[in-house]
Parts: C-alpha cells; sequence; structure tokens
C-alpha cells in the first residue's frame, strides 16, 4: 500500500506539471488565434485599412496563401514584408486607401491591385539548368496554394524566386545563374539579387509565421494532452490497485474478528459442557440409590399399564369408526354411478337436439334463399307458383334443363338491329386507319435512315477535322511556347457528337495538366495557340480579335504579334488591343480621338509604308 500511495503522489505531482504547462499552450494558442482573427499583429496602418469597411480589400498577402509546414520558413523569408501588403481590386481602390491613409495620418501601407499585377518568371533554359542541381527543390511560387483570383500575386512575388535545401546548395546554384535571381534556403536563409546574403534568426511577425507559430502550439497542446491521458490512464490503475489491497486489507481484519468470535464461542462452550458433566454425575450418583430406582420402576409401570387400557378403548372406537366409513362410501359411488348414467344420456339428447336446431336453421335459409330466386328471376311468389304450376318429371331433369336453356340465352347475347351497318363503318375505318400507320411507320424508318446516314457522316467530317486540329494544335503550341506539349482529347469516345473536349498542356518545365490548372496568362496563350490551329486548319479571309492578348505578357505579345504575321498573308484580321506591343504588327492603325470637347474624330495611320 505504501508502495502505490507513494507510486500516485509522483504520478499527481506529474499530472499537476502538464495540467500547468496545457494551461499555459492553451493560452498561447488563443492569443495566437484571437491575433490571427482580430489582425492585430499587423502594422497599425495595415490593420486600420483592412478594418475600414469602406475600403474594399481581400485581406493581406500571407492570409490569402497556404503552404506545407516543410517550407512555411522558406516562402515567410522570401516574401518578407510583402506577406502584409494588402490586396485590392485595382488602382482605384488602392488609391482610395492610401488617400484614407493621408486624410487620417495613419502611416503607410503596399497595395496589391489585382488587375495590373504581372507574373514574374525565369528563363526556361535557367529553370532547365538548375533542375539538375543538387538541393534544388522547386520555384517558390509552386510550394504556394491560393485561390485562382490571387495566383496573379503569388507570381508576382514568387515567380522569380528559386528554393534550395541549404546555404551550401544554394551558393553553388547561384553562381551557377550568375546571381541574377533570389534564392532562398528551407532554414531562411536568403541570397538575394546580386549575390547579397540574409541568415540568421527570422523574427518578422505576419500571417505566414503566425499560422506555423499557432500550428506549432497546438501541435505541443495536443502532445501534451495525451501525456495528460496517458498519466491520468496511469493514476486509474493506481486507484484500482489501492482498492484491490485495500478491499484484501479489509477481508483480512473481518477473518482475524470472526478468529476472535469463534475463540470466545468456544470458551462459553467449553464452560456448558463442564456444568453438564456435573449435572450427570449428580445423576449417576442417585442411580446408585437402590430406594430410588425401586420407586422409579413402580411409577413407571403403572403409567405403562393405564396406558395400554386407553389405546384398546381407542383402537376399538377406530374399528367401529371405519365400518361406518366403508358404509358411506359405498353408497356415495352408488350414487355416483347413476348420477354418470344420467348426465351421459343428458348430454346425448342435448347434442341430437343441436344438431336438428342446426339442421331446421338451413332449411329456414334455402327455403327463402328459394324464395327469393323465385321472386328475382321470374316475379311470382311462392304462392302464385303453388297455385299455377305443377311439377311433372324429376327436379333433377327440370333443372338440368334450365341451365342448358340459359346457356343458349347467353350465348345469343342482346340483339342489335343495326349491327350489320356499324360493322361495315367500323371495318371501313379500320382499314383507312391501318393504312395511315404503316405510311407513318414507313416514313418514321426513312427518317431513322437518314438520320443515321447523317450521324455517319457527321462523325468522319467531325473525327478528321478534329484530328487536323489536334496535329496543328501541337505544332502551334510549341511554337508559341517554344517547347511543351499540349493535346485535345475527347471526354466521351465512344459517343463523339455528344462528347465533351478537354485541353491539356504542358508548358515548358511544367507537368502536363488540365487548362484550369494554368495560370492566366497561360490559359489565354494555349487557348490562342487552339484558335490559329482552327485558322490552320480551315482557312478564313476574314477574322476579328477583341482584346485576345489582354492578359499576356510583353514577351508572349511578341510571339502572338510574330504569329499573326505569318497568318496576315491568307486571313484578314482584325483586332481590338490595348497592348502597344501589339500595335506594332499591325499594316493600318484606327483610334478614336477628341481634339475639341464633345467631337470625335477619327485618326489612321498605315504602318505598313513604315515597316
Amino acid at each position: 500500500l505504501k508502495k502505490l500511495e507513494n507510486n500516485k503522489n509522483s504520478l499527481q505531482i506529474e499530472l499537476s506539471k502538464f495540467l500547468r504547462e496545457e494551461q499555459i499552450l492553451k493560452t498561447k494558442v488563443e492569443q495566437g488565434r484571437e491575433s490571427l482573427d482580430n489582425n492585430s499583429y499587423m502594422p497599425a496602418a495595415t490593420y486600420k485599412v483592412l478594418n475600414q469597411p469602406q475600403l474594399k480589400t481581400h485581406g493581406t498577402v500571407g492570409e490569402v496563401v497556404e503552404i506545407a509546414e516543410k517550407y512555411n520558413t522558406a516562402i515567410a523569408v522570401a516574401l518578407g514584408n510583402l506577406a502584409n501588403n494588402v490586396i485590392v481590386d485595382s488602382e482605384e481602390e488602392a488609391k482610395t486607401a492610401i488617400d484614407y491613409l493621408k486624410q487620417n495620418n495613419l502611416g503607410r501601407v503596399t497595395f496589391q491591385p489585382l488587375k495590373i499585377l504581372k507574373p514574374k518568371r525565369i528563363d526556361i533554359d535557367i529553370i532547365e539548368k538548375v533542375k539538375s542541381k543538387q538541393g534544388f527543390i522547386d520555384m517558390a511560387h509552386q510550394l504556394v496554394k491560393c485561390e485562382e483570383k490571387y495566383q496573379v500575386i503569388v507570381n508576382n512575388m514568387l515567380g522569380n524566386v528559386l528554393v534550395v535545401d541549404n546555404i551550401d546548395n544554394a551558393n553553388k546554384i547561384a553562381a551557377a545563374t550568375y546571381y541574377r535571381h533570389k534564392i532562398v534556403t528551407l532554414e531562411g536563409e536568403l541570397i538575394n539579387h546580386g549575390g547579397a546574403i540574409t541568415g540568421g534568426i527570422y523574427r518578422l511577425t505576419s500571417a505566414l509565421t503566425l499560422k506555423k507559430d499557432l500550428e506549432k502550439q497546438i501541435k505541443n497542446q495536443e502532445q501534451t494532452e495525451d501525456k495528460i491521458k496517458e498519466i491520468e490512464n496511469k493514476l486509474n490503475e493506481v486507484d484500482a490497485q489501492l482498492q484491490n489491497e485495500e478491499k484484501e486489507e479489509r477481508q483480512i481484519k473481518e477473518t482475524i474478528m470472526q478468529l476472535e468470535t469463534r475463540k470466545e464461542n468456544n470458551h462459553y462452550e467449553k464452560d456448558q459442557t463442564n456444568e453438564k458433566i456435573t449435572n450427570v454425575n449428580n445423576d449417576i450418583a442417585k442411580l446408585e440409590d437402590k430406594n430410588y430406582f425401586d420407586e422409579a420402576e413402580n411409577k413407571i409401570m403403572t403409567q405403562f399399564y393405564e396406558a395400554k387400557k386407553q389405546l384398546t378403548s381407542i383402537e376399538d372406537n377406530i374399528t367401529q369408526k371405519q365400518k361406518e366409513k366403508d358404509d358411506l362410501e359405498a353408497l356415495v359411488n352408488e350414487n355416483e354411478a347413476e348420477f354418470k348414467k344420467q348426465n351421459k344420456l343428458f348430454l346425448s339428447q342435448n347434442e341430437k337436439l343441436k344438431e336438428l336446431e342446426i339442421e331446421i336453421n338451413r332449411f329456414d335459409v334455402q327455403i327463402e334463399n328459394k324464395i327469393n330466386y323465385l321472386m328475382e328471376n321470374y316475379k311470382i311468389t311462392f304462392e302464385y307458383a303453388s297455385n299455377h304450376y305443377s311439377l311433372e318429371d324429376e327436379v333433377q331433369v327440370v333443372e338440368k334443363r334450365v341451365n342448358e336453356l340459359k346457356e343458349k340465352i347467353a350465348k345469343i347475347g342482346p340483339v342489335n338491329p343495326n349491327a350489320i351497318t356499324d360493322f361495315a363503318q367500323i371495318d371501313e375505318r379500320y382499314n383507312f386507319l391501318t393504312k395511315q400507320k404503316e405510311d407513318l411507320q414507313n416514313s418514321a424508318q426513312n427518317l431513322q435512315n437518314i438520320m443515321q446516314e447523317l450521324d455517319q457522316v457527321m462523325k468522319k467530317e467531325f473525327m478528321a477535322t478534329f484530328s487536323k486540329i489536334q496535329t496543328n494544335f501541337q505544332k502551334v503550341f510549341k511554337e508559341l511556347f517554344e517547347g511543351g506539349e499540349a493535346f485535345v482529347t475527347l471526354t466521351n469516345p465512344d459517343d463523339v457528337l455528344n462528347s465533351g473536349i478537354e485541353i491539356k498542356a504542358q508548358p515548358p518545365g511544367k507537368q502536363l495538366t488540365s487548362i484550369k490548372l494554368l495560370s492566366g496568362g497561360e490559359k489565354s496563350l494555349t487557348a490562342i495557340s487552339l484558335l490559329f490551329a482552327i485558322l490552320k486548319t480551315k482557312k478564313v479571309y476574314f477574322c476579328v480579335f477583341d482584346e485576345i492578348e489582354a492578359s499576356l505578357d510583353e514577351a508572349n505579345v511578341e510571339t502572338f504579334g510574330t504569329y499573326i504575321e505569318k497568318l496576315k498573308k491568307e486571313t484578314q484580321f482584325i483586332i481590338i488591343t490595348h497592348k502597344k506591343k501589339t500595335m506594332e504588327y499591325v499594316d493600318l492603325l484606327y483610334g478614336m480621338t477628341m481634339q475639341e470637347p464633345g467631337v470625335s474624330k477619327l485618326v489612321s495611320v498605315r504602318l505598313s509604308d513604315l515597316h
């Protein structure tokens, strides 16, 4: 018991320690969640902007991205203060927010307008070069998850950042890329553009670092709670063992008390036995006295003879009573036999009476049914039939004759005097409708045959065109992207005419995936590739593009313009655009101007003369 109590005290001390630790962790987790929910970790100016209802914002960059724990430090360092930048839709909303900061003297905030941001990228040849280097993990923007509308921000901030495992490999890769790109390690060391190296303990507070700390505290809290449960289980086991030991102790004490009680009872029984021995010795002394023994013998013999006399008298009385009993039993048996005989006869007669009553009721029902049948079928009463009709033949013969006549009447049915005329009209209409039905069936079959022929022709023409487009699409895609792969496939090849079409693209340096997972610029350039593939498959003489290249960067706009140059010999293009780079490739440029207020004027420039 002492050993178990000591063990229990040790476990309780350890439990108290972990409970205090759990309380501290709970407080830290609540504070971390409160900081994230209330944005109290942010700079005061950023906090004010986000909590101003009239300003339309999407939160900070750190709030909209999701990062695996393994890459959290690297991405947090790569973003730095950019994690606290505020996301807005356009530059107008950023201007409104800046005016609010100025008017209220709140400080400075950096805004990221979604509409005007452009993704940053590293040349494909450099990516291919560093992929083979030891320690290279991936491009930073590939390690971040976010909603599609925020992808442009991630690509803008992290599109030109490389992630490497450690500082040694980072230095090697930086040298191989001539220190032209930012490189960050998993532990947070940063090699900046130009070669400057930043390292040490990262202490900048942002949504990313707070999320990481919160996840760590939650994990520690869960481990502490598991440890508490483990200690509580051990305490329960010790308590159970203590209860068993205490129960065994109580049983031992009860056994001792029982033994002491038995000891006292044995002493009492010993005293009683000694007293009985004394009484027996006294009786033996009396018996040894002869006179005392003779008097006792005479007294006993007198009592014996008197008892024997009484026994004889009682036996005689019993014999007489037994005879009377036998006579009465014989009389009772005789009376019971007579009663049984009479009762059996009564039951037999009563049974016959019930059978006769049932028979009478059955005949009454039959008679009533016959009378009703006579009235319903012949409209006469039983008295009238008895007085006016007589039965000359046997009943069975008459019933058979009646049934035969009823069958003949039923076969004849009701008589229709216009049956011949009605048949002629119905037969004529039947023949007419039958002919109409045959004509409709023949027409339907002809239509089905035509539709099947059309389906076959459509399938053949569609598949031929689809095959050409697929071939041209692969060529155009490689030409516009300077590499990569692209395919168009049917979602349901078994039903070509009702199938959808899925576009899969693999820009250089990326995995083959659906077009839905590409960035905005990549989607646009892929769509333009497919459009050019269709134009190459079936030439058209006139085509209008309305800001088709709006989401492309300058390099891809130049690629688009160069390809248009190749196609303009066979197709005339009208392009509506705001891209200056696109305007450089057109032959004739039209624009609207307002030299005088309220008066619009068309201006044209023939650039083909300058080319």
